[in-house]
């Protein structure tokens, strides 16, 4: 997926339910990939900005089940507020 406007989706994405279509489409390549029977877990950065000094930086991480992907998702929204650097590792516990 090839869009340098992306991460702007997220300050759309006002509420949870309401989700913009790019990040659905996002969100169903990322569960296409986690089909593949060879892949267990995987790691996707949403990157708003960073700053040159790196503590300064708000960096969240959390962990989703393959099934939540959307939830995961939701906190690189604006009103997710998860931080400048978002790190979703989702895991598929099959």
């Amino acid at each position: 997926m090839v869009n340098q406007e992306f991460i702007g989706e997220f300050d759309e994405w006002l509420e949870r339910e309401e989700v913009p279509v790019d990040i659905l489409s996002f969100s169903r390549n990322i569960q296409l990939f986690m089909q593949n029977k060879h892949v267990k877990n995987a790691t996707v950065i949403l990157v708003r900005y960073a700053h040159e000094q790196k503590n300064e930086d708000h960096i969240f991480v959390g962990e989703f089940h393959k099934k939540h992907i959307l939830e995961g998702l939701y906190h690189a929204s604006c009103f997710g507020n998860a931080g400048n650097i978002v790190v979703l590792k989702f895991k598929s516990n099959d």
